[in-house]
């Protein structure tokens, strides 16, 4: 990932970082599945 810290000013890590918080607790419509867990039709390799 990315460091913001040399690409963004403080002021606008704040903005962003704001507008994140602000879609706590929402329900989008087409959600992207959850990056930390294995798809449901495959089985982990640890397994």
């Amino acid at each position: 990932m990315v460091t913001w810290k040399t690409l963004l000013k403080p002021s606008e890590i704040h903005a962003v970082a704001s507008y994140i918080y602000t879609l706590r607790g929402t329900n989008p419509p087409n959600p992207k599945p959850r990056e930390d867990q294995a798809p449901p039709d495959q089985p982990s390799e640890y397994e």
